[in-house]
């Protein structure tokens, strides 16, 4: 996890007492601000990306292979666990790093999503688009538009904690009204992953699907602002 920090070069240098220093986290470690000086940490929708995505997701002879899906829901419980324990390497990298560089008493503040403890992913409204996504692309892929190999090797890197899991670390949304504001919402996170992994060409089409899919009731408003598309029974369970 490497945060990196960058001044403009038109801006005039000189001392100032108090700053407000931009971070970023990567893929490997780097400490980018001097040690117990930061009084106030904000990081807002970062800790859900994966560092890098686990390589069993990719690997034919993995029991964690997520063959036909760009997510987890629906898979294997050895890809969740994948995604799981990347995500509680690199937050707990992250952590460790804040905590060299935060004051003694200081203040971090992380705005993100997640799930209630005990409540399956698939009742949660980010991966349920998430897997919609792959549902549209699997079709498209069953039409020749792309192919079930691109597919196969494409996995959303981001994963959905719930308070346990971040207590492990160490350290009710309200329902969107309406499907459109969903996928604006899906398609402004991650058409960028999709136009580099298939290319842009099938990327307008790949949203309108996934609009034609909402409509038919895939993603519909659920109890304490979570989504399913599964009955309510069954998400209790993790």
């Amino acid at each position: 996890m490497r945060r990196t920090t960058s001044t403009p070069s038109s801006l005039p240098c000189r001392p100032i007492g108090r700053t407000m220093q931009p971070a970023c986290r990567g893929p490997s470690t780097g400490d980018c601000s001097p040690r117990r000086r930061i009084h106030v940490v904000h990081s807002a929708h970062a800790l859900p990306w994966l560092g890098k995505l686990p390589e069993e997701l990719l690997d034919a002879n993995s029991p964690a292979y997520n063959k036909g899906r760009v997510y987890y829901i629906g898979a294997p419980g050895q890809v969740i666990d994948a995604y799981a324990a990347q995500f509680a390497k690199d937050t707990a990298m992250f952590l460790s790093a804040l905590g060299k560089e935060a004051v003694s008493g200081g203040i971090m503040v992380l705005l993100m999503p997640g799930r209630a403890n005990g409540i399956a992913h698939s009742c949660v409204l980010s991966d349920v688009m998430f897997d919609l996504l792959g549902l549209c692309l699997m079709d498209m892929a069953k039409e020749g538009k792309t192919s079930e190999a691109l597919v196969d090797s494409f996995n959303v890197p981001v994963y959905t904690p719930s308070p346990e899991e971040m207590t492990a670390s160490e350290t009710g949304v309200d329902g969107l009204a309406a499907a459109h504001a969903c996928m604006l919402h899906l398609r402004a996170g991650v058409e960028g992953l999709v136009s580099k992994h298939f290319g842009s060409k099938i990327v307008d089409e790949l949203f309108d699907r996934f609009l034609e899919k909402e409509g038919q009731g895939i993603i519909r408003p659920y109890k304490f602002g979570l989504y399913s598309r599964m009955p309510t029974s069954r998400c209790a369970k993790a």
